[in-house]
């Protein structure tokens, strides 16, 4: 692997970290969190790490497998919704948003695959956002005591809080050991 290519890898998981660790944020602007969020924030992770998401896209594609009638499914499942819901451009939108994440998620494992290092920024990116998410709630609770702030219900808070200890443990793991 040459040094532009390992450069470039590490930039990618740099972007998805990023994205990670102010997602919390984006949820105290007034936006439709839900289905705009993947589409800013994935973008240039997406966009960076093309080369590595097209490696991937067609190793998936090439197998015979369960994972290639999982993609057609999901695919399906996906336009079925969004052409026969009630709100369709709602759902084409978060349709959307879904395969950005997907996208994502393809990527950060082609990273860590090829690229080790990548796992601590992307692991990072994901213990920051919680710790922000947790912090912000926490901050701001004293200031609306009948509303949950940052988070549209205590369960995403969970949720987050969960992921971000994930990731600081396998950041712990990671650490060198000393004897």
């Amino acid at each position: 692997m040459s040094k532009l290519e390992t450069r470039t890898d590490i930039r990618a998981s740099q972007w998805l970290a990023v994205a990670l660790a102010i997602a919390p944020l984006l949820q105290l602007l007034s936006l439709d969190f839900d289905r705009t969020t993947p589409l800013l924030l994935l973008a240039p992770a997406l966009l960076v790490g093309r080369r590595r998401l097209a490696e991937v896209w067609a190793k998936l594609w090439s197998t015979r497998g369960l994972e290639r009638w999982l993609v057609l499914w999901l695919a399906g499942a996906g336009l079925a919704a969004a052409a026969w819901s009630p709100h369709t451009a709602a759902s084409a939108a978060m349709a959307a948003a879904w395969v950005y994440i997907a996208a994502g998620a393809l990527l950060a494992g082609q990273l860590v695959r090829v690229e080790p290092r990548a796992a601590g920024w992307i692991l990072g990116g994901l213990a920051v956002g919680g710790a922000l998410g947790s912090g912000l709630v926490f901050l701001l609770w004293p200031l609306h005591p009948m509303a949950f702030p940052v988070y549209f219900h205590h369960r995403h808070l969970g949720y987050h809080a969960l992921l971000a200890a994930i990731a600081c443990t396998a950041l712990l793991v990671r650490l060198p050991r000393t004897a």
